[in-house]
């Protein structure tokens, strides 16, 4: 049968479309909408997810899994497993060896004579009240006989064929400065300025004109230094690298590369005890081959994140994921100890050299004035490089008094 449509019911069918046809456009533009703001929302998800893990890991940080100085630790202190020392085992028992000599004051049984002693505080003993001032004088006067002194040591770091570097922080009148040292077995230079990277090691004088191997923990300001060979402290490698393990498990590439830094340590110190003059070609290429395919991993289990079209600005990286790039980027530099036996496993003589500076603030607090600070590490310079030449503090001290300081020298 035929059937009859009418134009009325065409235009209805045609309104109707065209209604649903808008709909529909509505719909998947909100689709898409929709989508859209579910992959932003997984993005800050996961931005969020990396935020919580990197504050986890900062609250489980201490002296021995990062560059955290072990006065941070507090009271409390973190429980630590006897294989996690960064230092091997010997099998020896701790304490004096057999057959050690010792050093010690043998008490006289029966002494020829006995006199006492008062041990009394100076203004008791004179009955003359000391006065800070009069401190602070004495302390300046010894600083401005080491002037020339000090200027020397500067002098003599500039000629080294290996520096070790480092700073830290200090109080000087309620604000934050910095320590820069500069020392080797010999000598120790410390210095002090209100900035921590390349101003204040520029001021210091001695990195600029520096030619040699300069040691450091990797911080970004040494680069900046061209005209020197490049060595980086691979002890606080050894501490980044425990707080990678306890705190990404998952990370294996952690392990492997933490075994391979104390390898190479043995054969290195091997090679010192048998005055070789270098390590054997079979161990350095296997050392690299191993490095290389640490490495790769590392860059599987943290791919490089994928720049947005829509982000300017390079993406954030994770710090695990720094890590890595820094370990491939400065291979040369983390493993010259192994290439040249003169460069050192870690920079632990700047940090010892720089520690009677944290005593000082840490009994202190701070100091009153940076040029009263200047003072002291004048001071501190001269006798850390008169102890390091066998001669104690009170020799040098008085030496320096008497107008021959450059006793050091000779």
């Amino acid at each position: 049968m035929p059937v009859n449509i009418t134009e009325d019911f065409v235009r209805q069918l045609m309104a109707q479309v065209d209604f649903l046809t808008k709909q529909n456009n509505t719909l998947t533009a909100t689709v898409v909408s929709m989508n859209q703001t579910i992959n932003e929302l997984d993005q800050t998800i996961n931005e969020l997810n990396q935020t919580i893990k990197e504050l986890k890991e900062q609250l489980n940080k201490n002296s021995k899994n990062s560059s955290k100085p072990p006065s941070s630790d507090g009271l409390k202190k973190p429980v630590v497993k006897k294989n996690r020392s960064l230092r091997e085992s010997s099998g020896k028992k701790q304490g004096a060896q057999e057959g050690h000599d010792g050093v010690h004051l043998s008490v006289i049984s029966n002494p020829d004579h006995t006199r006492e002693h008062t041990h009394e505080i100076l203004p008791s003993v004179f009955n003359i009240p000391l006065a800070t001032g009069t401190i602070k004088n004495m302390v300046s006067r010894c600083a401005e006989s080491l002037k020339d002194t000090y200027e020397q040591i500067r002098l003599k770091m500039i000629t080294l064929g290996l520096i070790h570097c480092d700073e830290t922080g200090s109080r000087v009148d309620g604000k934050i400065c910095w320590v820069h040292v500069a020392s080797d077995l010999d000598y120790t230079y410390l210095t002090i300025n209100q900035r921590r990277g390349q101003i204040g090691m520029d001021a210091a004088n001695v990195l600029p004109h520096a030619h040699g191997i300069i040691v450091h923990d990797c911080w970004s300001s040494y680069w900046k230094y061209q005209d020197v060979t490049h060595a980086i402290c691979c002890a606080h490698l050894l501490r980044e690298l425990n707080g990678v393990i306890e705190n990404h498990p998952e990370q294996t590439w952690a392990v492997r590369f933490k075994n391979l830094l104390l390898s190479m340590k043995k054969v290195h110190d091997k090679a010192l005890l048998s005055d070789e003059n270098e390590v054997s070609y079979y161990h350095r290429h296997k050392f690299d081959k191993e490095y290389n395919s640490i490495i790769k991993t590392a860059y599987e289990e943290n791919p490089l994140p994928e720049i947005s079209a829509k982000k300017h600005g390079r993406k954030k990286k994770s710090k695990v994921l720094n890590l890595v790039c820094r370990l491939d980027n400065y291979k040369e530099s983390v493993c010259l100890f192994i290439k040249n036996l003169c460069v050192p496993f870690d920079n632990n003589q700047a940090e010892r050299d720089l520690r009677m500076v944290k005593v000082k603030t840490k009994v202190s607090g701070c100091f009153r004035s940076e040029e009263g600070a200047q003072e002291y590490l004048t001071i501190m310079s001269y006798i850390g490089t008169a102890r390091k030449h066998g001669i104690n503090a009170f020799t040098a001290i008085r030496e320096a008094l008497n107008g021959t300081p450059d006793i050091i020298f000779n």
